[in-house]
């Protein structure tokens, strides 16, 4: 009813305004969202990663991670966030990395904290600034 009551009595332009003003309210809202939906997926799909030494392919514990995996080429600190090193930091404790002190990721962290599945696996010590080449095995 408040749905038709507002089509019938707003004009064209009052709607396209609102339209475009919740438009521009998701944008805005999406940056600092982005880090925080990827850290509940991931800890409500795969939970704390284990050290296994065999999973089958195509069973559950590898689908779940395969799912984070797709996930995390969405990256969730980009943009003008990336520059900020703390924020960086604070997503990758939050998604399970075992981060020293005075860690920065720079100057793309998207590719390094890309592995959001494993994190519960990566241990990053004192001091540690990461290059655009870096590569953890």
């Amino acid at each position: 009813p408040l749905l038709r009551v507002w089509l019938t009595l707003s004009t064209v332009a009052s709607r396209n305004a609102a339209l475009v003003l919740l438009l521009v309210a998701c944008l805005v809202m999406a940056d600092p969202l982005k880090p925080l939906t990827h850290v509940v997926f991931k800890w409500l799909v795969v939970g704390k990663a284990t050290e296994t030494s065999k999973v089958p392919l195509r069973s559950g514990q590898h689908l779940r991670w395969a799912c984070v995996q797709k996930l995390a080429r969405c990256p969730a600190v980009d943009g003008a966030w990336r520059h900020v090193y703390e924020y960086a930091s604070i997503y990758a404790s939050c998604v399970g990395f075992k981060l020293g002190s005075r860690v920065r990721f720079y100057p793309y962290p998207s590719l390094l904290l890309a592995g959001a599945a494993e994190a519960d696996l990566v241990e990053i010590g004192d001091g540690t600034v990461t290059s655009a080449a870096t590569y953890a095995h």
